[in-house]
């Protein structure tokens, strides 16, 4: 088989390497291209805090519809720890895959540095080179065809290989143009036609989802939220108990945010004031949620200790400075749930069911094992157990739970 790799940071993937891959499988009639995220790249820094596993979950997802097409996602360098050079990870490569025609997918800048590169001559034993000519600018290419190919043939003659470039009217999109666009928006904004147009809709779902390069502000741009001023503000507002609960669950949802990529900071601050209006009088709940126009259902008037959640968002807001609405938002929803939950309302969601003090609730173990291998299965499952026991002990039922449940039961029957 005849192969393409078309390896990257991919800080964030974007259109321009979908279309680089395609051109050259067409050109040189190859079988797939790889699409190999790099890395520990030696050479340049990842920028945006992005991490390894974001990197790769993001291109997965960006990679997948075009599979038909003959694009695959490839993880190959994910088990490589230090400086992934890429003599070391093509030779790898080469020995799991001995029978194939190798085709390494660069630009034409790549090319002009070819022979600094660390030991090129052992790359070229193991891979032809296929070269994507650069744009300056938008308008005209940097190199002149015959000045690329000329090159081109001075390369292949001095590592004695195949170079071939690849004859295509790419634009070469600036990651950092992305990068700088993504940094502008907040949790609740839609995105740009830029950024739409550019990066795999797969992708831009991930970024969402996970906050990716966000610039996240939890307090308006004259304030600043300090972590343990509101840590002591809690301490004297909450009994005791309830306090070293809120503790738990902050120090839980961390580590979620870690397992699934989220910022650990907004996690570990939505953690610690979910219920920082738990100990309020519940007879107070009503007028407060009356004076912010916030309505109640129902099964809350019957049920009033269910209130604290739309209580304690807005208190987070008016009394610790959170705008964020993602945190708002997680508050608002963490006895109750509701369909189609972000990220981080189900980290809060879960985090406050599984923190280590909890021990009464029926499959915990299970549960907790689950809320680290799939956080939507583990929220279907807490929200079909508190069903079940309100259904047992006749308790009234929150239509929003139910609601929820059936969410995620539902999708997780489509999902599979």
């Amino acid at each position: 088989m005849k192969i393409g790799i078309l390896g990257g940071t991919f800080n964030p993937i974007h259109i321009g390497h979908i279309n680089a891959a395609l051109s050259a499988k067409k050109q040189l009639q190859l079988d797939e291209v790889l699409i190999m995220p790099s890395g520990d790249p030696p050479h340049k820094a990842v920028n945006g805090h992005i991490t390894k596993n974001a990197r790769f979950e993001m291109t997965r997802r960006a990679v997948e519809p075009y599979e038909k097409e003959g694009l695959h996602f490839s993880d190959f360098e994910y088990s490589f720890s230090g400086d992934t050079y890429s003599y070391i990870i093509l030779h790898e490569l080469k020995k799991s895959r001995p029978d194939d025609e190798l085709w390494f997918i660069i630009g034409e800048d790549s090319l002009l540095t070819f022979q600094h590169w660390v030991k090129p001559d052992i790359i070229t034993k193991y891979v032809n080179l296929a070269v994507l000519p650069r744009k300056d600018e938008g308008t005209k290419r940097a190199l002149s065809k015959k000045e690329l190919e000329d090159k081109a043939s001075e390369v292949a003659g001095q590592f004695q290989t195949k170079v071939s470039v690849i004859d295509s009217e790419l634009f070469d999109v600036s990651s950092s143009f992305l990068r700088e666009e993504l940094s502008k928006r907040q949790f609740n904004d839609g995105f740009s036609d830029a950024l739409k147009n550019n990066i795999p809709s797969g992708a831009l779902s991930y970024i969402k989802e996970r906050r990716l390069y966000e610039e996240i502000r939890l307090t308006g741009p004259k304030d600043h939220f300090e972590f343990e001023d509101a840590r002591k503000k809690i301490k004297k507002s909450l009994s005791k108990k309830r306090y070293q609960h809120s503790l738990r669950v902050s120090d839980t949802a961390v580590a979620l945010a870690a397992r699934y990529s989220y910022p650990a900071f907004p996690a570990r601050v939505a953690g610690l004031l979910h219920d920082c209006a738990k100990d309020i009088p519940e007879k107070e709940y009503f007028s407060i949620l009356k004076e912010n126009k916030v309505d109640i259902t129902e099964a809350e008037r019957k049920a009033p200790y269910l209130l604290h959640a739309k209580v304690g968002a807005i208190i987070a807001k008016k009394e610790f400075g959170i705008i964020d609405a993602d945190i708002l938002s997680s508050i608002r929803t963490h006895t109750t749930g509701e369909p189609d939950m972000s990220l981080l309302q189900k980290i809060i969601f879960t985090a406050d069911y599984i923190e280590p003090g909890r021990d009464k609730a029926k499959r915990l173990d299970e549960i907790r094992e689950l809320a680290f291998s799939d956080l939507d299965i583990c929220v279907r499952e807490i929200l079909f157990d508190t069903l079940s026991y309100l259904d047992e002990t006749k308790s009234d039922i929150d239509p929003a739970t139910r609601e929820t449940y059936e969410f995620y039961r539902d999708k997780l029957r489509r999902e599979f």
